[in-house]
């Protein structure tokens, strides 16, 4: 190649840099997404597009302008400067390969120097994640800018929308979920919507390890922060899962039997001055409500669509936590106080503790001719 052709070829990749950032930085195009768009041959037009608010740009392209932007990139790196104008082509290198961890470093250097704004940049990560929705960097990215934000400030729900339509467009998207959790631990009042969310995107994505592991997350969390809902009372599915196969005269229907059921080492008081902690007794049966739903959701899954491993994989781990729980809960020491329980997922011993019936009924929803089980009994449970 000539120093024409090197030349012509510079020119051309400015130009399309300069577009697609033009096109980025004007606020009356209100980009929405960006998308590769495959045309394999140069056509006698620009290769940036923009239709409905939504980006494009042509395929055929992409090596030439993203050797440009790199280079350009790497040399004002090299020589310690950034100027603003670096921002086009971080704009273009990024949006053609979000994973180039130095990219996002240098936006970061120039946000900090207070050459982006945070609403922009929260815009242009929203931008790249429309294209790339496993894109780990972005996400990294946007935590990082959150920690210039009073948390007052943040709404939340917004994030979790887009966590939400990340998971949608790619399945097992453990980024989207992950930064997911990371948003529901600075905003632990948005927890209890997701037993809702999450059920329904299971439902759909019945294969999806990630929003198994998601939902756990959920379950636990609202374990440990002792949630109940004051509105929700109903414990029908607990009341039928304990109930199931009883002869009438042994079924439990109240909340005084369903403690004593329950809690066989805790002594349930009647003086008001040596009460169970009631918040922690709430929370327990609204766990384990939830468990049991879960549960029965599992096997309808299994009726409607065969065998997954994804289910057998949640259950697993469902049953394992909620046996833990029961240990924990059956311990006076436990419901009589105050202290938070942490880290629910871990085994809790029980020597000594003489285990609820609920346990063994637990125990027992596991599949024992399936030697997974066997084995994950023995090691867990």
């Amino acid at each position: 190649m000539n120093t024409a052709d090197i030349s012509e070829n510079e020119v051309f990749c400015e130009k399309v840099i300069s577009e697609l950032n033009k096109v980025i930085s004007d606020p009356h195009a209100s980009v929405q997404s960006f998308e590769i768009i495959s045309v394999p041959f140069k056509q006698n037009k620009s290769p940036v597009r923009l239709v409905d608010h939504h980006l494009g740009i042509e395929s055929w392209c992409l090596k030439y302008v993203y050797q440009h932007a790199h280079k350009y990139i790497i040399n004002q790196r090299k020589l310690n400067r950034y100027p603003l104008t670096i921002v086009k082509y971080l704009n273009c290198a990024i949006l053609i390969n979000p994973d180039v961890a130095t990219f996002w470093n240098v936006r970061r250097q120039l946000v900090e120097k207070v050459q982006l704004s945070l609403t922009q940049e929260f815009q242009f990560s929203h931008l790249v994640l429309s294209k790339k929705p496993k894109s780990s960097e972005a996400f990294f990215y946007r935590r990082w800018l959150y920690s210039f934000q009073s948390g007052e400030a943040i709404d939340w729900a917004v994030e979790i929308s887009l966590c939400e339509r990340c998971a949608e467009r790619k399945n097992s998207n453990y980024h989207a979920w992950n930064h997911r959790q990371w948003v529901l631990q600075k905003a632990p009042n948005l927890l209890s919507y997701e037993i809702i969310k999450t059920e329904k995107f299971i439902r759909k994505n019945i294969a999806d390890y990630s929003a198994y592991h998601h939902r756990h997350f959920v379950l636990t969390k609202l374990f440990d922060l002792q949630y109940f809902d004051i509105h929700d009372t109903n414990l029908n599915e607990l009341y039928q899962f304990i109930n199931c196969g009883q002869p009438d005269d042994k079924k439990i229907n109240n909340v005084d039997d369903l403690a004593l059921y329950l809690l066989p080492n805790v002594s349930v008081p009647s003086s008001p001055r040596q009460s169970i902690n009631t918040v922690k007794l709430n929370s327990f049966y609204y766990f384990l409500n939830l468990i049991v739903h879960d549960l029965r959701m599992i096997n309808t899954l299994t009726e409607l669509h065969g065998k997954y491993e994804a289910f057998s994989c949640y259950r697993r781990i469902i049953t394992k936590s909620a046996v833990d729980i029961c240990r924990l809960t059956n311990s006076s020491n436990y419901m009589m106080t105050e202290q938070f329980i942490k880290n629910t997922s871990t085994k809790v011993a029980h020597d000594g503790i003489a285990q609820s019936v609920i346990v063994d009924i637990l125990i027992k929803q596991l599949d024992m001719s399936d030697e997974h089980n066997v084995k994950f009994a023995e090691l867990f449970l």
